[in-house]
């Protein structure tokens, strides 16, 4: 398994585009142990999204978006996030990921 995260904001969202975003919650639905590292896969709906897709219909989701972390994070946890309606595959996280001890 390959895994980039390469969507996840970490700067503050302004007071101007919060009208942009939608809020959900994601999930972990696959961990993967990888050299010294650990691939995970999220999961998240996607209900407020205005994006369209090539063929000009409606992108409603789910999205599955994979990331890498030196520590294995925990499967199935629950992590709020919000997306951009426009572009539901740039997102922020509101909650630290929890990890394994």
């Amino acid at each position: 398994m390959i895994g980039f995260f390469i969507t996840s904001c970490k700067d503050s969202i302004t007071s101007e585009h919060k009208e942009g975003w939608g809020r959900t919650t994601a999930t972990i639905v696959e961990v993967e142990a990888y050299e010294d590292k650990y691939d995970y896969t999220i999961e998240y709906p996607i209900p407020e999204s205005t994006a369209i897709n090539a063929k000009g219909e409606k992108i409603k989701g789910p999205i599955k978006q994979y990331g890498m972390e030196t520590k294995k994070p925990i499967l199935n946890q629950q992590i709020s996030l919000q997306y951009l309606k426009e572009e539901p595959i740039i997102f922020k996280f509101l909650q630290p990921i929890q990890y394994e001890n």
